[in-house]
């Protein structure tokens, strides 16, 4: 009942983006708190405790340093779902020193969900030395990236692990660690990932349409996932995706896949590797990719027993109408009535 007030509370603020900054309640273990900038909330929070984050945008000054269990929930990053909140953004300042999120393993059990992470030049990097990049249970949900991922600082000795739901990658790719990522969407004309050969990772449903292709996948497994670019230095297992591709990448292995497709024969609406909101990643009629993954539904995002989210909506309570009076009553009463949708997950 405390994170749903919260989230209520966030929602009501956030209305009025025009009269005041975006906000942030730190709840949990002590008394609610409220803040405006996301390291004054991080170094306030004690462990464990929830993060909320209003629709709009937060500027980082400086790095932002996650060094603790923290759960940190957004309103969205699709426009679709946030038409009443407004998305929520974090932007790190460029102010011609590198800035990054940093995920140490004390950060280990930490979650993300419903916020776009801006900053085409502010990665997320794990660790700021070998002895503490080693965070584990790192979950992502329903969050969009500019930047990449750097999922260990030594790479030779990854650890990590990270699972990524329903997650959106503009230009950018997780590299190392250990990952799993389920309904992910990869647009550009970055290679969707570019991953070491020590790092174990597991793709199921994933849209990869980024024109730079798959690199350096040592032991991976691909599942279910759809994929648009070409290969170099993969060897790894893929069962029942669809191809542009005219043939398996080269030592790889696998069954049920299906090769030499055209672009605009996989999809509803998405043509041009780029992935925009407007697009329908739903498989187009005819496609061979209908009941054709592992499990019998259907290949890409929209199969599994738990298909990707229309609007990408996060799992807190969505806000679908506000209306604010302009004026008190007689009464010396703000009329204000909301229309708040519970989330299944």
């Amino acid at each position: 009942m405390k994170k749903l007030i919260a989230s209520l509370v966030l929602g009501t603020i956030a209305i009025a983006t025009t009269a005041q900054l975006p906000r942030i309640v730190v709840q949990g273990n002590g008394a609610p708190q409220v803040f405006t900038e996301p390291s004054a909330a991080i170094n306030a929070a004690q462990s464990n405790d929830y993060i909320y984050l209003s629709g709009g945008t937060f500027n980082a000054p400086d790095n932002l340093v996650f060094d603790k269990p923290l759960h940190f929930v957004g309103a969205g990053m699709h426009p679709d779902s946030t038409g009443i909140t407004g998305v929520t953004s974090i932007q790190m300042i460029w102010s011609g020193i590198p800035v990054r999120y940093t995920v140490t393993t004390a950060a280990s059990g930490s979650s993300f969900t419903g916020i776009a992470f801006g900053g085409a030049s502010s990665p997320f990097q794990y660790g700021t030395s070998g002895d503490d990049d080693d965070p584990t249970g790192i979950i992502f949900q329903r969050c969009s990236f500019v930047a990449g991922l750097t999922l260990s600082y030594e790479s030779t000795t990854a650890m990590s692990s990270t699972t990524f739901d329903e997650c959106i990658f503009i230009n950018s790719a997780p590299t190392e660690g250990t990952a799993v990522l389920t309904r992910c969407i990869f647009s550009g004309t970055y290679s969707p990932y570019n991953f070491g050969s020590n790092s174990p990772l597991t793709m199921q449903h994933c849209v990869c349409i980024a024109t730079g292709g798959l690199n350096y996948v040592t032991g991976g497994t691909f599942e279910d996932c759809v994929f648009y670019g070409t290969f170099y230095g993969v060897a790894s297992n893929f069962n029942n995706c669809l191809f542009v591709a005219s043939e398996m990448p080269p030592g790889s292995t696998g069954s049920g896949n299906v090769f030499s497709l055209t672009v605009n024969s996989i999809f509803v609406n998405e043509t041009d590797g780029s992935y925009q909101f407007t697009d329908d990643m739903h498989l187009a009629s005819g496609s061979p990719g209908h009941n054709a993954a592992t499990d019998g539904t259907d290949v890409g995002l929209y199969g599994s027993s738990s298909p990707y989210k229309p609007g990408a909506v996060p799992y807190a309570p969505h806000y679908q109408l506000a209306n604010i009076g302009t004026a008190t009553n007689g009464a010396l009463q703000l009329p204000v009535s909301f229309k708040v949708a519970a989330q299944s997950h």
